[in-house]
């Protein structure tokens, strides 16, 4: 884009110097650019105390996964009964690119892979109709199959944590019943769940001797309590008065109320209750599950939000302003364990502080090169042109997130760009002898087609971005929305705002700064001509030269991203404030080698903190039975308790009171940790990537012998592989099994 005078002609709709086309318009009614410009940046600031923050969209992984329970079951049962049929069942599904099967004991799952370019909500409901058709399943002891979507889970919005080192499990757990009532009264909340906690139950112990006594069987106990002990509705009855609907509501829900249950009535007008022929007792399941926060026995509690018409930022601070006035039951206390806005904020500000750092050194290059005037007009261009980009966002369903914010940096170059063009154009008609408004509208429009063609140009080489498929394309696919947006804005403040700020006035720039400047482009005009030009008339007398120039310049990029120098990933390493660790044992190990293996992570943590001056460790929470994973809508997410898995979390510090990234304490953390016993297999990374692995491989093989010797095979080739540290499959000897057969007398 040129910004000489030469012989440009007047773009169409701009009118000349002294028309009436829309730049001329604006020039001449000082007015009309300074309300846009305010309009733009008020706008733009209210739009944004409205607009929901999140650091990334929540993501289709493009899976479906149907899952059954099989209580009971050995793996090769559940791969026979559940996986093989599920897996015949759902190979007509249409959409559906491959299909992954796991068989474990008590449990099978497949996984569906969504084809490129379908759609999961299709293919969800495909899988439940072809299902539904499978003849006799589950089978008898299974249950029922779940269908679950996976997805990113951002409806979590807060984690609590309710703790208490005197209080019982079943105090504790009522205590966290009490917080979840008061937080389902907050209108921002949906719902609240708890984490990795056993659910109440209420057990009734028989006495037989009582039984024998009263004449009474465990049968006909059941029998009462279940005809005595539920809430129904009949259908409407039609009355003279109107209708009436007849209602029983009589679920026994507490201990009291249940041990109130006649069982029997007898002939002189005695009752026998329940209570009279057992104990009742309101308990939590024996799961075996242990989750602690910094060694105090904790229940963690859940807070989410669904709907999209209210912000994150409000859902968080109701549920904050409601633990101020709350008041827990004696000997509990209530943290704050997971607080989503805060990682949100730390994401988002991250990305608004190098947009805050370019657009200044944007503003200070160009002090030192341009009269101050000119500077200071088009570097406020940049903010006004993303606060009216933003004042759009929500006619787009847009909202501010690491990608959006993203777009709004990669952008800044080509705002500034435009700006400067149409100012240094202006400043050339000066020169040549126009002034004021006549200089500012000829100075517009002899450079709006160059300007106008680069925009759009711009705007066209963004749109394939909205073509991307899987995970990344749901990120990327704002960029072009938020790109051109933001360029329409910067093109309506360069060609109506900028030139009625330069039309009036003289310039600004006074000594020592003008010296400098004037410096600066003495030296910038003899780079020109003494290096530039040269250059640029070699390149163009040798095309050849050029050409391989290029291409050579094109083949060392490609070996830096093959070496590995420049590396490839889905979304940048972001920072941290979480290190995770998952601890698995074979299958069928013992709950307490589980929970001894944990504590054992929980103590090298404490070492390793101890060993650091600045104590990057701020909290550590622990739960044996299963893994602290990242949120994601899978059946799996706190479906089973299993006694072989565990895992660590550890909190950090904030950033401003640490020198420490969240990779340097996990290798920190792995130095203290030393061997694993009993054959475990341990994780350690920083958040939110700690349940995965590097590189996973797929064997696959009929026969299950030879499928066993190739991977360990395989796993000894990769371990004797410098710079690997950890190999683990899941081929493992799983829980023993006891086959009984009857004998004649058993028959």
């Amino acid at each position: 884009m040129s910004d000489a005078p030469g012989d440009a002609a007047t773009a169409p709709g701009t009118g000349s110097a002294t028309g009436g086309g829309w730049i001329a318009r604006f020039v001449r009614n000082r007015a009309a650019g300074n309300v846009l410009m305010v309009l733009l940046i008020v706008g733009g600031v209210l739009a944004v105390t409205r607009l929901d923050v999140l650091y990334l969209p929540e993501i289709d992984w493009k899976q479906i996964h149907v899952t059954v329970p099989y209580p009971g079951a050995s793996p090769a049962e559940v791969e026979e009964r559940i996986t093989k049929r599920l897996e015949q069942g759902l190979k007509g599904v249409e959409g559906v690119d491959w299909i992954a099967s796991r068989a474990t004991a008590s449990f099978g799952e497949v996984t569906l892979h969504v084809a490129p370019g379908g759609s999961s909500e299709r293919v969800l409901e495909d899988a439940r109709a072809a299902v539904s058709e499978i003849e006799a399943f589950p089978p008898r002891n299974a249950e029922r199959p779940q269908f679950v979507r996976r997805t990113a889970d951002t409806s979590t919005k807060m984690t609590l944590a309710v703790s208490s080192s005197s209080a019982s499990a079943l105090y504790l757990r009522r205590a966290a019943e009490d917080l979840r009532e008061h937080l389902l009264a907050l209108p921002a909340v949906s719902d609240v769940e708890f984490q990795f906690a056993p659910n109440r139950e209420v057990r009734v112990e028989v006495d037989e001797e009582a039984l024998d006594e009263y004449g009474l069987s465990v049968s006909e106990i059941v029998r009462e309590l279940n005809a005595t002990s539920l809430d129904r509705t009949t259908g409407e009855l039609t009355t003279s008065v109107g209708g009436v609907v007849p209602r029983v509501r009589e679920r026994r829900r507490t201990t009291g109320e249940l041990e109130e249950v006649v069982l029997l009535a007898r002939p002189g007008g005695g009752i026998v209750q329940l209570g009279d022929v057992a104990t009742v007792r309101d308990e939590l399941q024996d799961t075996g599950v242990v989750t602690e926060v910094d060694g105090i026995p904790t229940v963690l509690v859940a807070v989410k939000h669904y709907s999209e018409a209210v912000t994150d930022i409000e859902v968080v601070e109701s549920v904050r302003t409601m633990l101020e006035s709350y008041e827990p039951p004696a000997g509990v206390q209530v943290s704050v364990w997971h607080d989503i806005l805060l990682n949100t904020l730390d994401g988002v500000n991250s990305v608004l502080y190098a947009g805050i750092i370019a657009t200044a050194l944007v503003a200070v290059a160009l002090a030192l090169v341009l009269d101050l005037r000119l500077a200071m007009w088009v570097a406020l261009g940049v903010p006004t042109s993303f606060l009216g980009a933003l004042l759009l966002f929500p006619a787009f369903d847009l909202v501010i997130s690491a990608a959006t914010l993203f777009a709004l940096v990669v952008v800044v170059g080509i705002v500034v760009d435009d700006a400067v063009v149409v100012g240094e154009s202006i400043a050339r008609q000066r020169e040549l002898g126009l002034a004021g408004a006549d200089a500012a509208v000829s100075g517009a429009q002899r450079v709006f087609r160059p300007v106008a063609l680069g925009i759009a140009t711009t705007m066209v080489a963004t749109v394939p971005a909205v073509f991307t498929e899987g995970a990344i394309g749901q990120v990327l696919n704002v960029l072009p929305i938020v790109v051109i947006l933001t360029l329409a804005v910067s093109m309506a403040e360069a060609f109506l705002i900028l030139p009625n700020h330069l039309a009036h006035g003289g310039e600004w720039s006074r000594w020592p700064l003008s010296a400098v400047q004037a410096r600066l482009r003495r030296e910038l005009d003899r780079f020109r001509d003494e290096r530039a030009l040269p250059a640029i008339d070699l390149a163009v007398r040798n095309p050849r030269w050029t050409v391989l120039a290029a291409v050579g310049i094109a083949v060392v990029a490609l070996a830096l991203v093959a070496a590995g120098v420049v590396s490839i990933g889905y979304q940048p390493n972001r920072a941290s404030d979480r290190v995770l660790a998952r601890l698995t044992y074979p299958a069928g190990t013992p709950l307490e080698v589980t929970e001894a293996g944990a504590r054992e992570l929980v103590a090298a943590a404490e070492r390793a903190n101890d060993a650091i001056e600045e104590r990057p460790i701020a909290q550590t929470g622990m739960v044996v039975g299963h893994h602290f994973t990242r949120p994601s809508r899978t059946s799996l997410l706190g479906r089973q308790f299993d006694t072989n898995v565990a895992g660590v979390t550890l909190r950090l510090a904030p950033d401003a009171k640490r020198s420490m990234t969240p990779e340097q304490v996990a290798g920190h953390w792995r130095d203290n940790v030393g061997e694993l016993r009993h054959g475990g297999s341990l994780i350690i990374s920083p958040s939110p990537a700690a349940e995965s692995y590097d590189l996973t491989l797929a064997l696959l093989h009929p026969d299950e012998a030879v499928l066993a010797q190739a991977v360990r095979e395989l796993a000894a080739t990769l371990d004797r592989i410098p710079g690997v540290f950890q190999v683990d499959h899941t081929l493992d000897r799983g829980k023993r099994h006891y086959e009984l057969k009857l004998t004649a007398a058993g028959e």
